[in-house]
Parts: structure tokens; sequence; C-alpha cells
């Protein structure tokens, strides 16, 4: 019986171009493990941000009813409304991130989106500073662009 044994020819392929390939791959793995920790942090604050908009209609709607005005006239159904929308967004961008789904991608840069224009909105109509709340705001929404927008693989995978 005769045995064929593989021979294994490195084809010009030497020890420094694989040491080149390990580095590669181990580059790649941490910067994978930083969009991670990225993708992470911004699913906590989308949380925190769905569930203060919720606080903000909350309160807007009791002082409404407390004050005996109309309700349901434009003028005191827009903010609530639009807080609303803003708060449906940051609560599907905060559980499709979370969970690691397809669509993460879109609602994280959607509500990273919201945000660079909300603090825009403040700060340019509004005459707001930009260091304090609307810097943090404007920050959070370019690094969330930016994480969303990151060229490469995805994340997680759901099974």
């Amino acid at each position: 019986m005769v045995r064929l044994q593989r021979v294994r020819i490195n084809a010009g392929i030497g020890e420094g171009d694989c040491e080149r390939t390990k580095r590669r791959e181990k580059g790649r793995s941490r910067m994978k493990h930083l969009k991670e920790l990225l993708w992470g942090a911004l699913c906590g604050v989308f949380a925190l941000s769905a569930a203060a908009c919720a606080w903000q209609v909350i309160l807007r709607v009791l002082l409404r009813i407390h004050q005996h005005q109309s309700l349901w006239n434009f003028r005191n159904v827009r903010v609530p409304a639009a807080l609303s929308i803003i708060a449906i967004i940051y609560v599907l961008a905060s559980w499709t991130v979370g969970k690691g789904k397809r669509s993460a991608r879109a609602w994280g840069l959607m509500a990273s989106v919201v945000n660079l224009v909300l603090a825009s909105w403040s700060v340019i109509f509004f005459s707001r500073p930009v260091h304090g709340s609307m810097g943090v705001l404007l920050a959070v929404g370019a690094i969330g662009v930016v994480a969303f927008l990151w060229p490469s693989e995805q994340v997680r995978q759901e099974p």
C-alpha cells in the first residue's frame, strides 16, 4: 500500500508574509472590537434618549391637562407628536443595535442624524451655545454617523 503525502509548496510566501498576515488579522479583530464597543455605547445612548423623549411627552401632555387647555389643537400637539416620533426612532435604533439585527445600521444612522439635526437646529435657530448639552448631542451624532457608516462586515450576525 502506497501512501500519498501532501506536499506543501510555499509559492514565494516567506515567514515575514505570514507574520504580516497575522498582524493584519489582529488589527481587523481590534477594529471589530472597537466597532462593537461603539455600537454598544450608542445603543445605551439611544435608549436613554428614548426614555428622555418619552418623559418629555408625558410631562407636556400632563401640563396641558393640568392647565385646562385644549389638548387637541395643533399648537399643543405638535411638540409631543414630534417627540413621540423621535422616541420611536431611538427605541428602534437601540433595539436593533442591541439585538444585532440587519437593519441596525440604518436605524442607528437615522438616530445619529436625528441627533445632529436637533443639535444643529438648536444652535442655528435658537442661538444656543455649542458647549454643554448641544455639544454632547453633536458629538454623539457625529460619532454615531462615523460608527454606522464604517465600511466593513456586519458586527454581529443574527442567528
